[in-house]
C-alpha cells in the first residue's frame, strides 16, 4: 500500500475515533506543565483536549490496541 493511502486510511480512523468524545478524564498534573503544555497548543491552533485524544490514539496505535 503507498505511504499516501496508509496516512488517509490512518487520518479516516484518527476523525472516527475524535467524532464520539462522550466521556470525560481527570488527572493531576504539574501546574508549571500544565501551563506549558496550554501555550504551546495555543500557540499550534489547537486545543489541549485535542492534543491529549491524539497522543492517546498514537500511544494505543504503538502498543498495537488500535
Amino acid at each position: 500500500m503507498e505511504k499516501k493511502e496508509s496516512n488517509k486510511i490512518e487520518m479516516e480512523k484518527f476523525v472516527k475515533l475524535l467524532s464520539r468524545r462522550e466521556k470525560s478524564m481527570s488527572f493531576r498534573i504539574n501546574p508549571s506543565l500544565k501551563e506549558i503544555f496550554e501555550e504551546t497548543c495555543k500557540e499550534e491552533g489547537i486545543t489541549p483536549s485535542d492534543c491529549l485524544n491524539y497522543l492517546i490514539i498514537r500511544y494505543l496505535q504503538e502498543k498495537g490496541k488500535l
